[in-house]
């Protein structure tokens, strides 16, 4: 188990006792709204990073068939305790990682990426493999918090916990840079936005060229 995996294990009591769901931030709210917008029904959704399964779940009713991946096996378990608890059966929640090859290229409609490209070793490799994984035309709906933002008190906690090494590979990007990101890896922004809530994220709307 890595540094990352550990962490996020964890964190995952914290993140199941959170109701995102029950008193939702604008930021949230956003996630919910934009994704929407970009789905139809027939489609097969990547939830990458998708932690407790919050929006994964809160999105079923919008795709044919999704999947949330996660590095931490207990984010997977209490997701998979909320979909089972919620008797939603169009959802699969696996401990994997973005590079899993299980995941054939070309398989999916849309990926979502929220608050997880800050969080990776290299931002880039993983939005080509995101491509990578998109049919042609896909989308990719990404989240981010960026230094342009304000940094909330938790967001300067996660600072000061990457600086001293307990939190790996935390790295906040400009809005340019962020934007620059997605457009290098062959894709073509149609919507970006920054929303603001008790800490700002850029988000992306970008479909596969």
């Amino acid at each position: 188990m890595d540094r990352a995996e550990k962490f996020w294990d964890n964190r995952a009591s914290d993140f199941n006792s959170s109701s995102e769901d029950d008193a939702p931030d604008p930021i949230y709210t956003r996630k919910l709204e934009i994704t929407k917008n970009y789905l139809v029904p027939d489609d097969v959704v990547l939830d990458y990073a998708c932690a407790t399964g919050y929006i994964t779940l809160d999105l079923a009713g919008h795709a044919r068939e999704l999947h949330g991946i996660d590095i931490s096996s207990k984010m997977i378990e209490a997701a998979k305790r909320r979909a089972e608890t919620s008797g939603i059966e169009n959802v699969q929640f696996t401990h994997a990682k973005i590079s899993d090859e299980r995941y054939q290229q070309e398989s999916f409609d849309a990926i979502l990426a929220f608050n997880i490209l800050h969080l990776v070793e290299s931002p880039s490799e993983v939005v080509q493999r995101i491509n990578a994984l998109l049919k042609p035309g896909g989308v990719f709906i990404s989240a981010t918090p960026s230094v342009n933002s304000k940094m909330s008190f938790a967001g300067i906690f996660f600072v000061l916990l990457s600086k001293i090494g307990i939190v790996p590979n935390l790295n906040f990007a400009s809005v340019s840079e962020l934007e620059g990101l997605v457009t290098d890896s062959d894709f073509q922004i149609v919507e970006s936005e920054l929303v603001k809530g008790a800490m700002g994220h850029h988000f992306i709307v970008a479909k596969k060229s």
